[in-house]
């Protein structure tokens, strides 16, 4: 059983490459020890075996593994990561003290480790066009935080935007927050969405060309989807109108829960069993 969670590197490396442009791919992977070896690693993950199942985290992530290594299209399934539904008794007000956040002031929220591949980019200019009072609040590796503290400042954000670092714990995270806004420009799945909607926050997201996850989201019911993640103007517009309308928020809210309910690790459990089980009655043959 393999469980494939990353975009294959084979397509990175060669999708939409056709003639002399793939043969000089090709090339540079024959001439790159490191790279030959990773594409070695990956093609044996796919590689034919009686009972070998190749399990993607989305469906945008199946159709890419598909397309990098054709063979493997009947030993593909999906199933999709799962989320735990929180019982915990931290409130919002208790959450915004323990995090040292202002305690009225609408908070949007934005977790990743890569920042730029998540689209804090575009989130900052959006930020910027938002009224005054609202604010941000970035979780997750603090790497890149100089970098964009600099923009922060060159912006005129500095009293607005909340760097909170990694945090072990994210439960008062996303308690703190109002709305998770998630302008991803690549995502197989996106943990961190279905995570908030089991937070019952409602969620600005980008759609199923960006992320994985929105595959499954129908716009203005689970989730808010914005088109193209690189443009500040309409994140903005979706951001503002979740936040000045308070029965789409409660939509929101309610079908993002509704969501997260269907889609626990007892449900993916499940389907990996079953797939365990088909394995072995191969095997047996």
């Amino acid at each position: 059983m393999q469980t494939i969670h990353v975009r294959p590197l084979r397509y990175n490396l060669l999708h939409g490459k056709r003639g002399w442009r793939r043969a000089l791919q090709w090339l540079k992977i024959g001439t790159s020890p490191r790279l030959a070896t990773y594409v070695w690693l990956e093609g044996a993950r796919f590689a034919r075996r009686p009972g070998r199942s190749i399990v993607a985290t989305s469906e945008m992530l199946r159709q890419e593994c598909e397309q990098a290594y054709p063979h493997s299209r009947k030993r593909l399934s999906v199933i999709t990561p799962g989320t735990v539904l929180q019982q915990d008794k931290v409130t919002r007000t208790m959450a915004r003290r323990m995090l040292d956040l202002p305690p009225d002031r609408p908070l949007l929220l934005f977790v990743a480790n890569d920042y730029k591949r998540k689209g804090l980019d575009a989130l900052l200019p959006a930020l910027q066009q938002l009224p005054p009072d609202v604010q941000l609040i970035v979780a997750g590796k603090p790497g890149a935080a100089p970098r964009y503290a600099a923009l922060v400042r060159e912006l005129g954000l500095e009293s607005r935007v909340h760097f909170l670092g990694s945090q072990d714990d994210l439960v008062p995270v996303y308690r703190a927050a109002d709305c998770l806004v998630h302008p991803t420009l690549e995502d197989t799945y996106a943990m961190v969405v279905l995570e908030a909607m089991a937070h019952g926050l409602p969620v600005v997201v980008s759609g199923p060309v960006h992320c994985g996850i929105s595959r499954e989201l129908h716009d203005g019911q689970e989730a808010m989807l914005l088109h193209d993640p690189r443009n500040s103007a309409d994140l903005a517009r979706l951001v503002r109108t979740v936040l000045d309308d308070a029965g789409l928020a409660d939509r929101l809210r309610g079908q993002g829960l509704a969501f997260a309910q269907a889609h626990t690790w007892e449900r993916a459990a499940l389907e990996y069993e079953a797939l365990y089980q088909q394995a072995l009655s191969i095997r047996s043959l």
